[in-house]
């Protein structure tokens, strides 16, 4: 899998295949879906055919991992083989301002936020170090942005984010550390802590006594290659 390249290239491509993808489909269809989104971007194409194979044979084995991962433990656990096309969104938009106050907040006063009020288990000191050396304002309008996936299962929802990102192209690098530092280097937890408040908001205006702790589940980021 690592000998694919990293860039855009190979992340739109496997975000297309993840996106369109019936994850309860059967084998055969699956692996179809597979080689029509690499035949699309042209990935894993090429004239060594022995190498190609392998590349190819990575990306299924990837698929499937992604598929049939538990994403939970105990009892309840659930895997995204176990959510129907009826029950998640792909690429869901959001739209929200930016209040007049924001204007003069910098980045480094939502640490201040964040400090007390960040609780979860991803919780990542080193984040919030590098926020607090954010001195920019933050500007006015409105905060727009794409979701990779909102889902439900068993009355929550839940927001993934697939993450094609190499690291240094070895399996040991995604471990719960190397995933740990990968999420503060590229501030993937501000990204979700503004998915969430999207999510939240939605589901305010579309669920009849919403709840946040009923009913949001959480977030998984889904690093590929890992």
């Amino acid at each position: 899998i690592f000998s694919i390249p990293g860039g855009a290239k190979t992340g739109d491509c496997w975000h297309g295949i993840l996106e369109e993808l019936d994850f309860q489909a059967k084998p055969d269809e699956v692996r179809l879906a597979v080689d029509a989104g690499l035949d699309r971007y042209q990935i894993c194409t090429g004239p060594t055919a022995g190498a190609i194979r392998e590349e190819r044979r990575a990306v299924h084995d990837m698929i499937n991992r992604v598929l049939n991962t538990p994403l939970s433990e105990g009892a309840h656990a659930f895997r995204l083989k176990d959510v129907s096309l009826a029950e998640r969104q792909s690429e869901l938009a959001f739209h929200f301002t930016l209040k007049q106050q924001g204007q003069r907040q910098a980045a480094s006063a939502m640490r201040r936020v964040l400090d007390g009020g960040w609780t979860s288990q991803g919780r990542n000191g080193a984040f919030l170090e590098e926020l607090a050396t954010w001195d920019e304002p933050l500007p006015l309008g409105f905060m727009t942005g794409f979701i990779d996936l909102v889902f439900h299962h068993a009355g929550r929802f839940y927001i993934v984010d697939w993450k094609s990102n190499r690291r240094r192209g070895r399996a040991e690098d995604f471990d719960r550390p190397g995933l740990a530092e990968e999420m503060a280097k590229h501030a993937y937890y501000m990204q979700y802590m503004l998915y969430t408040v999207a999510v939240h908001a939605f589901l305010g205006q579309v669920l009849r006594d919403y709840d946040y702790d009923k009913h949001f589940g959480g977030v998984f980021y889904v690093f590929l290659r890992g």
